[in-house]
Parts: C-alpha cells; structure tokens; sequence
C-alpha cells in the first residue's frame, strides 16, 4: 500500500555499509524472542539520519524490511542487498519483500513473460543463496494484481511454487510466503479507498492459491476505512484464523497520527490506542512477523504521511513509540 522508497535509498544504504565495520559479536536475536519490526524509513537521506535509524531498529524489534521490485535482488549494490549485509551490526533481522505489481493499482511491473519468470526464479534463488534471510515475500497484496488482471494474478500463482522451492533448496531456513492486503480482502473498498464496502464480497479464496506457501502475510490499514480504533469491528483480526491454517504474518500495518483529513481526523493518542488494540486483537494468531510501516514520517500521500512512530518535524518519538516498543507479541 504505501510507496516504495528503498530504490532510491541505495547509494545513501551504500555510504552508510561503507563506513561501518560488517563485524560484530553482538549475536542476532532469534525471531521467537519478538516478532516486531519496522520498514526501511529514515527520517531523511543524509548519512546522520541513516545512523539514527539504523541505531534505532533494535528497539522497534527484530525484524527490518525492505520491499520492492524483484529484478533489484540481481544488482549487489542495492537497498536490499545492504540492509542484509547490515544486519549483523545493527542487530535485527532482514526480511525482503519483492513483488511483480505495484500496490498503488496492482499493474504489473514487469511482463510476466516466460523468460522474465525464469529470472524471476533465478534472481530470488540467488539472493536467497547469498543472504539466507529468515523471510522472504515474492508477491505483495496480491489482491489488488487480482482485481486488475486475474489473468497477471494467475499466471504468478503458476510461478510462485517453483520459485519458493529454489529458495529453500539453496537456504533451507528461509521461510517463503505471499502478501495480500487484509480490509479489501474482508469486502472493505469505501473509505479512503474511495469505493463501496460490501463485507459479502470477500476475496479469501485467493489464499488456496498459494498451497505451497511457508506463511500468508496481509497488510493493514483500518484508519482508511475506519475513522476511530473503537470502530473497528470485533473479530476484525481473529478473522484470519478462519481463512487459512497457516502461519501468518503483517508486513505492512499502520494508522496517522495528523488532522488533516475531514472526517478521518487522528491524533498521536489515537494512533497509540489503534498500536495497543491491534497487539491484543491479533495475540491469538501467534504472528510470526508484525511490521510497523514506517519508524520516521515520510513526505508521501495523506493519511500516509503521518504514520511514523517517530515525528519527522521534531525528530522526536511519539506516544505510540513508546506503547510499540513495551507491547508484547
């Protein structure tokens, strides 16, 4: 859903591995002593403020994500290589989210070609050999590919399973899934969306499409349809033990702290209220990855903008910071 930045924080990821020593003997923390984390999303993109980040992962959790077009997983000098190679010295752990569609419409961002899905297939199965991250995610709100071409969302289906298997043969511990976007699956499109809410028109099928996946991820944002965290409705997460047996995780979940949206005003007490009842609404499920969007505000669309935990203005942290870092998941 949001906005992909990582590609162009490559040469800034780059300036900051060169100037840092890839040893350290602080050991990574194993994923079942926290499953919280956060994407890669520095205040801005100057060396002082990717310190800052970097220094700060380590308290919103174990886990740092970056997300984007798969064909980068080739260049060993992208954002996704770096934030592997970081990860021993900033101890967390990398997670790499990469997808044929983009999340603003679901058009595809490559032709989904015969040849192009042999690179595909190589291109994640070489990353994969030389990083060995815990997680890997080769389709993101796949969902929204669907409602724009069933066809583009059937032919990846058709790839997924070839794919997943060359990675966990080259990096056994790699657990490999598929993404998908949680209130539109539940029939949710009014809102900020735009569209008409029809809870009858679910779209949980496209989970048995993915038979082969180690976990189904979804994202969330409920302050799109959603004008207060009291308004969500009950069982809106305990749902998803419904639709699939398998573990699941949220790559992507947020909720804005601004006011600058009639009828979708918030507020920093607001987004902390939406951060504690969205740990205990989801407890039961037993997450194995939960992802706050963004550490700092972004200078991106509205509601979006103000979904940091941080305030990018004062660079300083707000109230829901404080409730991320203490909740217990």
């Amino acid at each position: 859903m949001k906005n992909i930045l990582f590609a162009a924080l490559a040469p800034f990821l780059l300036f900051a591995v060169s100037c840092t020593s890839e040893d350290s003997e602080t050991p990574i923390p194993t994923p079942t002593e926290s499953v919280k984390g956060i994407s890669l999303s520095p205040r801005s993109f100057s060396s002082a403020d990717f310190t800052t980040f970097f220094e700060l992962v380590d308290d919103a959790g174990h886990y740092l994500t970056w997300a984007g077009d798969w064909m980068q997983l080739a260049d060993s000098n992208s954002a996704a290589a770096v934030v592997c190679a970081l990860a021993a010295q900033y101890n967390y752990e990398p997670a790499i989210l990469t997808s044929w569609f983009r999340t603003e419409d679901g058009s595809p961002i490559h032709d989904l070609t015969t040849a192009n899905k042999q690179l595909f297939t190589q291109y994640v199965r070489d990353f994969a050999a030389r990083y060995q991250p815990p997680i890997m995610v080769l389709g993101v709100e796949l969902n929204t590919a669907n409602e724009y071409s069933a066809q583009n969302y059937t032919e990846f289906a058709s790839a997924f399973p070839s794919a997943r298997d060359s990675i966990r043969r080259v990096s056994p511990n790699t657990k490999v899934g598929v993404d998908f976007l949680w209130e539109t699956m539940l029939g949710y499109h009014g809102g900020l969306f735009g569209g008409v809410n029809d809870t009858t028109n679910t779209q949980f099928d496209l989970i048995d499409n993915f038979p082969s996946a180690d976990f189904i991820g979804f994202n969330t944002y409920p302050s799109l349809i959603f004008a207060d965290p009291d308004s969500i409705p009950a069982g809106h997460y305990s749902r998803i033990a419904d639709v699939t047996s398998k573990p699941v995780a949220f790559f992507e979940c947020g909720w804005h702290s601004g006011a600058n949206i009639p009828g979708w005003e918030s507020s920093e007490a607001e987004q902390a209220r939406f951060v504690s009842k969205f740990f205990d609404s989801t407890n039961s499920l037993d997450p194995i990855a939960i992802i706050w969007s963004y550490l700092f505000d972004q200078q991106i669309a509205e509601p979006f903008t103000t979904m940091g935990l941080w305030n990018s203005s004062t660079n300083s942290p707000k109230a829901a910071w404080t409730v991320w870092m203490d909740a217990e998941q």
